[in-house]
């Protein structure tokens, strides 16, 4: 049996998928107990709010989230590279990239910070990756 719930500003939600949803981790950071949009993902554009959802989620381009890999240590500094790594490599360029700020991002109720300063975390995280990719392309073609 389906539960249909029509919510104040109109949208018919279906409770059961609702209720699934939320037993779902990964999909526990897009939105919240009541299956409304978390803030950051109506906040920020597409690529960002992606980005952010994959902190959240631990699916950002590293080596430790996908699987056995040959090689899961950071390309900058030789330390496993982790989501977390990301925030505390020595490496980075980016002050925005702080063990707090990683601890903000995966709080249970998403990122509180304001959007603006979340645009630029993002970002911060989006370079980080391609600058990665960048160094261990170079390293591939010089051996």
């Amino acid at each position: 049996m389906i539960a249909v719930v029509v919510c104040d500003h109109g949208l018919v939600m279906d409770t059961d998928i609702t209720r699934k949803t939320q037993e779902m981790k990964k999909l526990q950071a897009l939105s919240d107990e009541t299956g409304e949009k978390k803030d950051y993902i109506s906040q920020l554009d597409w690529k960002s709010a992606r980005t952010v959802f994959e902190i959240r989620t631990n699916m950002i381009k590293v080596a430790c989230n996908y699987g056995k890999q040959e090689n899961n240590t950071c390309i900058v500094c030789g330390e496993q590279d982790t989501t977390e790594h990301i925030f505390l490599c020595e490496g980075n360029q980016s002050d925005t990239l702080t063990p707090e700020v990683y601890q903000q991002l995966i709080q249970k109720g998403g990122p509180s910070t304001e959007r603006m300063k979340l645009q630029q975390i993002a970002c911060d995280i989006q370079q980080v990756i391609k600058d990665r990719k960048q160094l261990q392309e170079i390293i591939s073609r010089t051996g």
